[in-house]
């Protein structure tokens, strides 16, 4: 009950508690964590997840499975940045570390910081940042950082959603700060542009880098890992023609692919699905 009551405040968890001995007679750590999703996701800056799969369930990704992994063992909780292609494991890779070492995964809507009035903004910042800091040690998941803040001066803001330079100046503080010591960070992007103060050393520990292309072996990951989940069997002459034709598919395609051939969606053959997604052998 405790570890599910981490991050609220003292008349949230009196609240939860009260909620949970009307319905169930009893102290329930798993109704206490639904109330506080609730709680999370009412405020709609940050929502909080459990994760449900490890890493064995992510092809490739070997600097999340070997270096992170160990690291977080270490009790080592780093700042990353990964930039890459959407649907490569990014977010994935946090999610399965936070099964794997039951640390709570935080994601923090940071396109919601903005306010209509002055100062509502940075407000909303250290609100964001006070509920990572209440559910530490946690991992906190940032989409696509550079889109919705700006950290540089002069910087090209050409996605036209980043928050004013106060809120960057707010985040800048707190991750040289010891209040984000005991939260890993797991930030994505398209590129720096506009964080590159934001992510130097000592703020951010590492900068990764994710390809559509995959190699043989983390193909092959792939494929097994959908192909056994949605219970496929196929030929082995269509299995080497997936592993050869598929170099330039992302995990999250593939898993679609079998995801909708399986029994519970349209139940099919995996070659139909493959034509019906537009599958191209000779892609790229």
């Amino acid at each position: 009950a405790a570890t599910s009551a981490m991050g609220l405040t003292i008349n949230q968890v009196e609240s939860a508690t009260a909620r949970t001995l009307i319905l169930h007679g009893k102290l329930k750590p798993s109704a206490i964590w639904e109330h506080k999703v609730e709680l999370f996701n009412h405020e709609g800056l940050v929502s909080v997840h459990r994760s449900t799969a490890g890493l064995e369930k992510l092809g490739g990704m070997y600097f999340f499975k070997d270096l992170l992994a160990k690291q977080v063992q270490k009790g080592n909780l780093h700042k990353i940045i990964i930039a890459g292609p959407a649907g490569c494991g990014k977010t994935s890779g946090a999610f399965a570390l936070g099964y794997e070492y039951k640390l709570n995964v935080l994601e923090a809507h940071l396109g919601r910081l903005g306010g209509m009035y002055v100062g509502e903004s940075e407000k909303h910042t250290r609100h964001m940042q006070e509920i990572m800091e209440k559910n530490a040690p946690c991992i906190v998941v940032m989409d696509e950082l550079p889109r919705y803040l700006n950290t540089d001066s002069g910087s090209d803001r050409r996605n036209g959603s980043a928050v004013d330079s106060k809120v960057g100046a707010e985040w800048l503080a707190w991750l040289s700060s010891p209040r984000s010591k005991d939260i890993m960070i797991v930030a994505t992007a398209n590129d720096w542009n506009g964080v590159g103060t934001l992510i130097r050393s000592e703020r951010f520990d590492f900068q990764a880098f994710t390809s559509i292309y995959s190699s043989p072996a983390k193909r092959k990951a792939i494929w097994d890992i959908y192909l056994k989940e949605y219970e496929h069997n196929i030929t082995d002459s269509l299995y080497q023609q997936l592993l050869t034709q598929s170099a330039y598919y992302t995990g999250a395609e593939i898993k679609t692919v079998c995801r909708l051939a399986s029994k519970k969606s349209l139940d099919e053959p995996i070659e139909t699905t493959l034509r019906r997604v537009g599958f191209d052998w000779n892609r790229p």
